[in-house]
């Protein structure tokens, strides 16, 4: 007796998830650079700047990105592992963010005057913090 294994169907939603995974990343690029486009226009004659800018603007479009996906997948799945995940991906974005306007000069150096910490260090601790958390936990 031969199994015969039902690929095909998997590889079907397969390539629509690859595929709607790149649409996304796509319309989240799209509105990441629009967005912020305004910001880099006093930058674009200083080169040194603008390519600072251009390197947060693509980590805050990853960074959106893989929240999102994250986000999804755990509306998706309820597990609590993708949860600590999507959250630490959420803490990556609001400290690229925080970089992101830093450089386009909109904002100032943010610290917490107490200990003199900057708080995009705060929240990289936390999405650090958290990441580990997410990949250790163990499933029961």
């Amino acid at each position: 007796m031969v199994l015969q294994s039902n690929k095909s169907q998997p590889r079907s939603d397969h390539r629509t998830l690859d595929s709607s995974k790149k649409w996304l990343l796509g319309v989240v690029s799209a509105m990441t650079v629009s967005i912020f486009v305004i910001f880099a226009a006093p930058h674009v004659f200083h080169t040194s700047v603008i390519y600072h800018f251009v390197l947060h603007l693509a980590s805050v479009t990853l960074a959106v990105f893989l929240s999102t996906v994250s986000l999804v997948s755990y509306k998706n799945s309820g597990s609590t592992r993708i949860l600590l995940t999507a959250l630490s991906f959420v803490a990556l974005t609001i400290v690229e963010l925080i970089y992101l306007l830093n450089v386009a000069e909109i904002i100032g150096q943010l610290t917490i005057p107490v200990v003199d910490i900057d708080l995009s260090h705060v929240f990289l601790l936390g999405m650090l913090t958290l990441f580990g958390l997410g990949v250790l936990k163990v499933n029961k």
